[in-house]
């Protein structure tokens, strides 16, 4: 195996598959790990060819956090540069023009949570647990209750917070830090590539809207504020080629022909609700408008 700390995988088109390949050590963010984080995630958002990144990790655990025998011995200078760094980090994940899936499995601890609580999906199986530990060590975990305060509810960010214990995969759903648990017999990777085809299925441009749209609005007031922002967002994609393709497509009763191969564009539309299609088969005359 390579020694390099972030891979790429191979991934269906419109997806980028960032590995944290550092398993002997419990993928940990060490200073090396982040930088090479950051320069990926940057380098996927800029792709043209890039609709979606999926992150996983090697080995039975996605993250543990930071390197304490790394840090342990660090001046007040360097720990500051080493929290801007994480926090960077997460903020380029959150920030990403496209969608972020988190495969999850094992441990993601205190940094390893935050960064999962950073990307726009969790998918995550039965051995996965969330923990944020660091007041069991003298050092509560300031910095990844920032995106944890944001996925769960107060009480329940504040409970693993203070008390330091993990919460289980069906905690970490029912509350909103995980969007879905694997299915029996398929591995969490293999059912986070299932959710980027089916997003990688749509135009970037589209997806960048979306994506935009989504964090412009969600911190505003439900009131007038938030609503004239979506507004905003929905004049604007109706009035792009892709709207005119998709719509069109949709009164014609077939699959959009949207910038990507068409076999592949027709394999993920009829692919889009899990099942197996056959290309050229023809769309329910009763399926919903939007």
């Amino acid at each position: 195996m390579t020694d390099a700390l972030v891979l790429r995988d191979d991934a269906p088109a419109g997806v980028r598959v960032l590995v944290l390949n550092d398993p002997a050590r419990i993928n940990c963010l060490s200073e090396a790990m982040m930088l090479t984080l950051k320069e990926e995630l940057e380098q996927a958002g800029a792709d043209p060819t890039v609709s979606v990144v999926v992150l996983r990790a090697a080995g039975k655990n996605f993250c543990s956090g930071h390197d304490l025998k790394e840090v342990s011995t660090w001046g007040q200078a360097r720990l500051q540069g080493l929290f801007s760094l994480c926090s960077s980090v997460m903020e380029t994940a959150r920030l990403l023009p496209i969608p972020v899936v988190a495969a999850v499995q094992g441990a993601a601890h205190a940094a390893g949570c935050q960064l999962a609580c950073s990307c726009d999906v969790v998918v995550a199986d039965e051995t996965a647990n969330f923990c944020v530990p660091g007041v069991n060590i003298g050092l509560f975990c300031h910095t990844p209750s920032v995106p944890l305060l944001r996925a769960v509810p107060r009480k329940v960010a504040s409970k693993m917070l203070f008390t330091g214990t993990p919460i289980s995969v069906t905690e970490a759903l029912r509350n909103g830090l995980v969007s879905e648990i694997a299915p029996e017999g398929v591995t969490v990777s293999e059912a986070a590539l299932r959710i980027a085809r089916r997003i990688a299925f749509a135009p970037r441009e589209l997806l960048i809207s979306g994506k935009a749209g989504i964090l412009a609005q969600s911190n505003l007031p439900l009131g007038t504020e938030a609503y004239k922002a979506a507004e905003g967002g929905m004049c604007r994609d109706m009035q792009s080629s892709v709207s005119t393709e998709g719509i069109g497509a949709f009164l014609a009763k077939r699959p959009p022909q949207w910038k990507v191969e068409q076999e592949i564009s027709q394999a993920l539309w009829l692919g889009r609700s899990g099942g197996i299609g056959v290309i050229g088969a023809r769309p329910k005359e009763d399926r919903p408008s939007h």
